[in-house]
């Protein structure tokens, strides 16, 4: 199986905030687990509906009420959901564990392992990477992973009884985040979830610390500008290598600078940007190569998911139906559309 799954129609999510009703879940430092599940689930809705096409979603619950497990693995099984995503927030008896970490039943099959090791991948580098520890994939025999007939994936996203956790998870922005982050990483599974046209940066104000498609529609900007943001490419999270190109762009632009990306930015951007095409990585590693070749002796490296590249040529590879792009660095990348997308910039 290659990630991300193509469907060929839309694709059918069903949310589940844990608890709800007389099961508040955990209590600990002025919170409710089964509030934040809530609160994080229907931002997540409406995120989903609002921002990305061809995706379909239901829920196990809408409000403040107590639903079975039965009833809610029933109701995805009902539906034939594509994948069942529970959100859950996390406790301990002492107060110094912390961190995200996601769950799959223990022994769903490989198609739903490969499905939740690239959620909580492309989850924890939106919203937890630099606050929270990645405690990373585990298994377990919850109830409505082991009972739901599609992939399914149940997200703890802090910790309610350790201080830190618990200050962001009463923050309405870092919950906005971590309902952004689920979203991303659905849409990251399905290559037929696709992000609405309208979620490009056009001049809207942003500095560190901010996340988001914004981010990564500015980020694909100065990518094509061939301004090295490190390892994580596009990753959507406006962090100190996204300030420093933004600082470097606007000093090149001579322009004020302060590493926040603004109408000014936006207009040098303009200004800068020739009309081309960015290539972006699909899957979640992709060999790159030194001349147009499949052979193995051509591999120069791996790129990752989210990574964009300035493409300069698009050249035939002999004896093969398939094309590859010749990228702004010298490097050679695939053409298929199972592994990558581009995007005029």
């Amino acid at each position: 199986m290659v990630i991300p799954i193509r469907l060929n129609r839309p694709v059918r999510i069903f949310i589940d905030p844990g608890h709800g009703g007389s099961d508040p879940g955990a209590v600990a430092n002025g919170l409710r687990e089964k509030d934040i599940n809530l609160d994080i689930a229907l931002r997540l809705r409406d995120i989903l509906e609002g921002q990305y096409t061809n995706v379909q979603v239901r829920m196990s619950r809408t409000s403040d009420i107590f639903v079975s497990l039965a009833a809610r693995a029933e109701a995805a099984n009902n539906w034939n959901a594509d994948l069942f995503i529970s959100i859950h927030q996390n406790a301990a008896g002492g107060t110094s564990a912390r961190g995200f970490e996601s769950f799959r039943f223990t022994n769903a099959p490989n198609r739903t392992r490969q499905i939740h090791s690239e959620f909580h991948r492309t989850a924890y580098n939106v919203a937890w990477r630099g606050r929270k520890p990645d405690r990373g994939t585990k298994t377990a025999g919850f109830y409505v992973l082991r009972f739901t007939s599609m992939a399914a994936v149940l997200t703890e996203g802090g910790f309610l009884t350790n201080t830190q956790d618990a200050n962001l998870l009463r923050s309405s922005a870092f919950l906005q985040e971590a309902a952004e982050a689920h979203a991303e990483a659905i849409a990251a599974v399905f290559a037929d979830i696709g992000r609405r046209r309208d979620m490009e940066w056009t001049g809207q104000i942003l500095r560190n610390g901010d996340r988001g498609p914004l981010v990564r529609s500015l980020q694909e900007k100065l990518l094509n500008l061939n301004y090295d943001l490190g390892s994580f490419g596009a990753d959507g999270v406006f962090g100190d290598i996204t300030e420093t190109a933004v600082r470097e762009f606007q000093q090149s632009s001579r322009i004020t600078v302060d590493g926040v990306a603004g109408p000014q930015t936006y207009q040098a951007v303009l200004n800068a940007s020739p009309t081309g095409l960015l290539v972006i990585v699909d899957v979640a590693t992709l060999n790159v190569r030194n001349r147009p070749s499949w052979e193995p002796s051509a591999i120069a490296g791996t790129v990752r998911r989210g990574e964009a590249f300035t493409i300069t040529d698009r050249v035939n590879v002999q004896g093969s139906s398939t094309d590859m792009y010749r990228l702004r660095s010298g490097l050679y990348i695939t053409t298929s559309e199972n592994f990558v997308r581009t995007r005029r910039v």
